[in-house]
């Protein structure tokens, strides 16, 4: 059973009323109101309710959560449904009523029909985000989640799968509320407001000159030579890994050496040229792939591979590499680019990057094309002061 207490309502009483640590509700009644109380539940969350008899029933009237409305409003709104059951007007009807705000998993359907499917070509990614993220609220009203929860939930996220994962989910979370209120969908606070995202640094972990070796040791020795082919196929072209999955016979050129990506990332069509690594393994390719996908399955519905994560996992323990990523092949190539010389205007053309600040990555990634310039300028000092053949003190 819930345990019930009286108390004078106030904003300051309210709110420093404790978080049940029994696993149960707590309700406390307001000494002023009759009828009017306030459940707290074990999550924290305070939620204003109205109890009435009718006919002899006890009737439960919800009116808001806490954080979205103040004591003041929760006893105006107690009065009122008062004032219309004594003018005959079914509690049972008011209810239902309230009931008609949206919860979390109503707001992310209208959310994902009116707003991610139309303007993200990733809306995909966000379906799988409520689902890994957001399912333990999908039935919470809006009205329901607090900021305090929410900094919770992020913070436990970032634990647990990662701060780009916790992220992601808060600026799904964020603009879904931001969309509820400019849709007139929902009159409170976007309980998002002033939680801070994890500060994210530029990932730069790319293929090493001494890890070079093991890696493809460890890609030759898969015995599934499509998932081989698909990770050498992201090393060779540096496409990223949705890209190089959904590869269409239809859009390579062998006789041009060239594959055309018709939709990338950012939103652009990308003409690829294939090196001759790329084309050699196409080749062979053509000789098992008959059909439209160059690297096919038929374990889901799309009709080519999706996720090649036990593949990936094999190559990480068997070359040692624990820390590498599939998308680190793509900056690999990348890197290895800035090592060999190539510019920046170069990386960037290859790896599709619409601005400059894409490709600044790549020219701090390794030291030695800055050690070679540096050579070469003081080599240029020495030679205007006709030191060429003076030792350089140290």
């Amino acid at each position: 059973m819930n345990t019930v207490q009286r108390l004078l309502f106030g904003q300051k009483a309210i709110a420093n009323l404790p978080t049940p640590t029994n696993g149960k509700c707590v309700t406390y009644y307001d000494s002023q109101l009759t009828g009017l109380c306030v459940r707290v539940y074990p999550t924290g969350k305070k939620v204003f309710y109205l109890y009435r008899k009718v006919h002899g029933r006890p009737e439960r009237i919800k009116l808001g959560a806490f954080s979205s409305i103040t004591v003041q409003q929760a006893r105006e709104l107690a009065q009122g449904v008062n004032i219309q059951v004594a003018q005959g007007f079914s509690p049972t009807a008011l209810r239902q009523e309230a009931r008609k705000e949206l919860t979390i998993e109503e707001l992310f359907d209208i959310y994902l029909e009116r707003h991610a499917k139309i303007r993200k070509r990733s809306w995909a990614d966000d379906e799988k985000r409520f689902k890994y993220h957001m399912t333990q609220w999908k039935r919470r009203t809006l009205s329901e989640i607090q900021r305090s929860e929410v900094i919770t939930w992020h913070g436990k996220i970032g634990k647990e799968r990662g701060i780009y994962a916790a992220n992601h989910a808060l600026a799904i979370l964020r603009v879904m509320f931001n969309k509820a209120i400019e849709w007139e969908l929902f009159e409170g606070a976007n309980p998002c407001t002033r939680v801070k995202k994890f500060r994210e640094t530029s990932r730069d972990r790319f293929l090493q000159p001494d890890e070079m070796n093991k890696f493809f040791n460890a890609v030759n020795n898969l015995p599934d030579p499509t998932t081989r082919d698909v990770f050498l196929m992201c090393l060779f072209t540096g496409a990223r890994k949705s890209n190089v999955l959904a590869m269409r016979w239809e859009h390579i050129h062998l006789e041009r050496n060239e594959w055309r990506i018709p939709m990338t990332k950012n939103g652009t069509a990308q003409v690829l040229p294939l090196i001759a690594a790329s084309t050699t393994l196409l080749k062979e390719r053509q000789k098992v792939a008959t059909g439209e996908w160059v690297f096919p399955s038929n374990l889901n519905n799309t009709g080519h591979l999706l996720e090649p994560k036990g593949s990936w996992e094999k190559i990480r323990k068997t070359a040692g590499l624990e820390d590498l990523r599939i998308h680190d092949l793509r900056r690999s190539l990348g890197s290895w680019q800035a090592r060999t010389g190539a510019s920046l205007v170069i990386i960037g053309k290859t790896l599709n990057h619409q601005s400059p600040q894409s490709t600044q990555v790549y020219a701090r990634l390794d030291s030695d094309p800055v050690r070679q310039a540096m050579e070469t300028a003081v080599a240029a000092m020495k030679k205007a002061a006709n030191l060429d053949n003076s030792p350089t003190p140290s």
